[in-house]
């Protein structure tokens, strides 16, 4: 018999061991580790959030088929390499490979499904267009004509809202072509450049809310070259002349050059200027370097061998942190540089590359290489690869447009799920194709007649642009 004082100790012991060994369940389980009480056994888990667009698919994990349909949480996955796939009458099947780590959550939930048949919807506008493109984020859709070169919103609807008719010259000629188009992130401005027959092209600034017209030329003069235009400002702008950046002021009428010298290219986001400065001599190289809007602040971010020609430079923001992409068109060799919790850092991805483009949020950057579209997810420094090159743009934060010779595909950012679109009569050249991200509708031009198909479910149902 254990007497009162023996037994005190021992509930205080007994005690402490439950909590102990509790607090470390505890730990482990919200570390991924599970344990198997039958077979003696800890085994590391994570969780798979399954989901499709639209959402009430059927889901197969490794091949067998469970009973929950997306949207659905896979709790306690047994870590290491997973397939997963979804099913939905009158849609394609989708199917991705996934790598579960302990701990950890795999997004499987950025599925968009495709219809098995996809009607493309003809524009009933008599306007014979010659050019369509997308604002940047991918929000809006003008088209252009020429003689007279005029302007046009294409409405989700695909009817055709004029905003302008770019003015006459002085001898009371219409420009017979636009050429350039720049269009404002938000689709708000768009500049461009409109020749005439008897005359020297001339540069508008035009608001595609009102058509509001400005003569850039008579303010600025001419031979500014590489427009740009202030994300936070879309009356403010940006060019490149003679190697030294000008500032463009429109509702002040003021234009002042930026004390920023020997320029072979830049970029602006919402914060700063970036540029590439060759130093003197050029054999020297050339350093990558930040100004403020007003050209002041200089800080240099890295530096790069001499180029012959000027390098491309695209900035944008991954969770509001500086991202540059930075090609050398003579090699195809490509560097990406990131800010990363107050680090410059730099890392040179290859060569022989073509056409790299950001994702909308910056996460990932896309290019063709080796005749293969490839991606880098940025982030998680993961990279992923499809047989095949073209021109790629992105339809969203997951999905990416590439136009090859056969025309239209689709195909989701890890290189699974690659469907031709239509139309399927005609090579990639005779069409000229923009995107509206936000009702994933895809418009093309054929022999100047607008078309357009919309790829996001609504209620289940492909919404066509009617």
């Amino acid at each position: 018999m254990i007497s009162h004082k023996t037994r005190a100790p021992l509930t205080i012991a007994i005690g402490t061991i439950i909590v102990t060994v509790g607090t470390i369940l505890l730990v482990a389980f919200a570390s991924g580790y599970n344990i198997d009480i039958f077979k003696g056994e800890v085994y590391t888990t994570g969780l798979v959030l399954l989901n499709t667009n639209p959402s009430g698919s059927s889901i197969k994990i490794n091949s067998k088929q469970i009973t929950q349909k997306t949207p659905y949480r896979l709790e306690n996955a047994t870590t290491g390499t997973i397939s997963v796939d979804y099913f939905k009458p009158n849609y394609h099947s989708w199917h991705a490979n996934f790598f579960i780590k302990a701990g950890q959550v795999v997004f499987a939930n950025y599925a968009l499904l495709i219809a098995n048949d996809i009607t493309v919807n003809k524009s009933e506008s008599k306007i014979a267009l010659t050019n369509i493109m997308s604002s940047p984020d991918s929000q809006k859709v003008f088209g252009f004509t020429n003689s007279p070169g005029s302007i046009f919103e294409v409405m989700p609807n695909s009817e055709l809202r004029s905003i302008t008719t770019l003015p006459i010259n002085p001898s009371l000629k219409p420009p017979n072509k636009l050429e350039k188009p720049i269009i404002s992130i938000d689709g708000s401005v768009i500049i461009s450049s409109a020749s005439y027959d008897d005359s020297v092209p001339v540069t508008f600034w035009t608001k595609t809310g009102n058509g509001e017209t400005r003569n850039i030329d008579e303010l600025w003069g001419n031979g500014v070259k590489s427009i740009k235009i202030n994300p936070n400002n879309t009356s403010e702008l940006f060019g490149l002349k003679l190697g030294q950046i000008k500032k463009l002021n429109l509702s002040s009428r003021e234009s002042k050059t930026l004390a920023i010298s020997n320029i072979s290219s830049y970029s602006i986001d919402s914060n700063y200027i970036f540029t590439l400065e060759n130093l003197t001599p050029a054999e020297n190289g050339q350093f990558l370097v930040r100004y403020d809007h007003n050209g002041n602040n200089r800080y240099v971010l890295s530096s790069f061998g001499p180029a012959t020609t000027a390098w491309a430079l695209t900035a944008t923001r991954l969770n509001n942190q500086i991202m540059l992409s930075i090609l050398n068109p003579a090699s195809g060799g490509l560097y990406v540089f990131r800010e990363l919790d107050g680090k410059n850092l730099i890392s040179f991805v290859g060569e022989g590359i073509t056409s790299p483009i950001f994702s909308p949020n910056g996460r990932f950057i896309s290019f063709s290489q080796s005749d293969k579209l490839r991606t880098i997810d940025i982030d998680y420094t993961d990279r992923y690869s499809a047989p095949g090159s073209g021109t790629i743009a992105w339809l969203g934060e997951y999905q990416i447009i590439i136009s090859r010779p056969d025309g239209l595909h689709i195909i989701d950012f890890n290189g699974f799920n690659e469907i031709k679109l239509p139309p399927n009569t005609a090579s990639r050249d005779s069409y000229i194709s923009a995107l509206r991200s936000s009702t994933k509708s895809i418009y093309y031009l054929h022999d100047g007649k607008l078309h357009s198909y919309t790829l996001a479910p609504d209620n289940s149902i492909i919404n066509f642009n009617r």
